[in-house]
């Protein structure tokens, strides 16, 4: 096992969640896993989703590009 660091910085703003309590009207449904030092930590597989959902809509824009282009 390795370690990876990145220096992230969001444009908008962003939930990094930890389910680990049953839901309760009014609660907070997520809550935020941090590390020793008080920095929030994102997990490979919630770092793998957003990517993969990010790849997903710029692949959709790219091909309704190229069918606009196409039908001009």
């Amino acid at each position: 096992m390795f370690e990876i660091k990145i220096k992230l910085t969001t444009k908008s703003c962003c939930l990094i969640g930890n389910q680990t309590e049953s839901f309760s009207v009014g609660g907070v449904d997520q809550s935020t896993t941090i590390d020793e030092n008080g920095r929030p930590i994102i997990h490979g597989s919630a770092f793998k989703g957003a990517l993969r959902n990010i790849v997903r809509e710029l692949e959709k824009k790219r091909r309704t590009r190229w069918k606009k282009l196409k039908n001009m």
